[in-house]
């Protein structure tokens, strides 16, 4: 049965029964953290979705390119008001920052040859998940309409999958690094604030009345604590001044960078990366544990949710493309040239492109080197190129 026949059969049978509420998503702020507020977690998050919002998926039958309303929707535009670097990278802040991706799947059942309208991001956060028995029902808010639908009308994507085997949840973990980070930065603005004041003790010797102890310390703080004062207090036997000194306690630099290190870890990033003054071999490694995680999940839904099953098994699929030789040097890209161009594997384009030229005029073709044979004809090729050897031997 196909993706639209279950559409279908989910808005014939609407919301009508009695479902119960599951609580599925906990707040990822715990204890006042808001991981948004620390730069170094934004950072990583930055850096992801920046990679992230460069990525192409495109449909195929056979390697070869098909259904080409459907790439157009999930390369260039997504939806009416987004293109689709922006539509990736929000998916990639959704993943990373909340742990979940949602984007609802606009349907056109008036069109089974392209029965996809468009595609929409949901706000995870404000997401309410109900159950059915073993059907799970998404409430959400989108364009100012309220919208309740089956998971399956839904391309879901998560992280840190809790014990649901669905959806992802925050770590404990990474959320007291960012508490103990928040309370540190905290107690430097503390510190900050209160050393722009002195604070004193005034103590008279004999009992006096509240409004004329608060008319006391006014008069100290005008006379010698304001900005024309001029530093030096005068007071009689009768009162006593102590000075108060606060010091504030918050980790050092150095305490500080093992927690700093502690969210890049969870994020699988290095400092490299971030700076974004990194090696290959460095680049390599970041996106095998990071950008290729995330595309094989996408790649998963995708088909899933937009492909028919018929479809599939004839051999379409949909491919994330993300040209990870982007950042590769000219050299390798000179290297990769040379030792591929007699094996037929790229196009003149794709190897433009590698060198951000445009495309010609014919350079889609893929040539290669006739040195080249298929094995099992190696020696019947020799065998043929020896007679001919000695046949022209003969004729002289």
């Amino acid at each position: 049965m196909g993706i639209l026949s279950v559409f279908l059969k989910n808005k014939k049978d609407g919301y009508q029964k009695t479902q119960k509420l599951v609580n599925l998503f906990t707040p990822y702020f715990s204890n006042n953290v808001n991981p948004k507020l620390n730069d170094t977690f934004m950072a990583c998050i930055n850096t992801h979705a920046k990679h992230i919002s460069k990525i192409k998926p495109k449909v195929f039958l056979n390697d070869v390119p098909t259904k080409n309303y459907l790439t157009k929707i999930l390369c260039v535009s997504p939806n009416p008001i987004m293109e689709g670097g922006s539509f990736w990278e929000k998916a990639a802040n959704n993943y990373y920052l909340e742990n979940n991706v949602f984007i609802y799947i606009d349907w056109n059942i008036k069109n089974p040859n392209e029965p996809v309208k468009s595609l929409w991001i949901i706000d995870p956060v404000s997401t309410e998940v109900r159950a059915d028995g073993e059907d799970i029902y998404l409430k959400f808010q989108l364009n100012g309409e309220t919208i309740t639908t089956h998971i399956k009308n839904v391309i879901h994507i998560s992280r840190n999958v809790d014990t649901s085997g669905i959806f992802g949840t925050s770590s404990p973990a990474i959320d007291k690094v960012l508490k103990v980070i928040n309370t540190n930065y905290e107690g430097i603005e503390q510190a900050i604030k209160t050393s722009a004041f002195l604070r004193f003790v005034l103590t008279h010797n004999g009992p006096l009345k509240e409004p004329d102890r608060k008319q006391k310390a006014e008069d100290f703080a005008k006379t010698y604590l304001a900005k024309d004062g001029t530093g030096i207090a005068y007071l009689d036997a009768s009162t006593t001044l102590t000075q108060v000194n606060s010091e504030a306690k918050y980790a050092n630099a150095d305490e500080m960078k093992v927690f700093e290190e502690k969210i890049l870890r969870y994020h699988n990033i290095s400092e490299a990366i971030l700076k974004g003054d990194f090696t290959e071999v460095q680049w390599q490694s970041y996106y095998e544990t990071n950008i290729e995680t995330f595309t094989n999940k996408l790649v998963n839904e995708l088909m899933i949710k937009l492909l028919y099953t018929s479809d599939i098994a004839k051999g379409e699929k949909i491919i994330v493309q993300s040209n990870s030789l982007e950042v590769a040097s000219t050299q390798t890209k000179i290297n990769l040239v040379q030792n591929t161009k007699e094996l037929g594997i790229f196009s003149a384009n794709e190897y433009r492109a590698l060198f951000g030229y445009l495309p010609i005029e014919g350079g889609d073709k893929r040539v290669m080197s006739l040195n080249f044979i298929d094995s099992d004809k190696a020696s019947e090729y020799q065998l043929s190129k020896n007679k001919n050897v000695k046949e022209k031997s003969n004729e002289t």
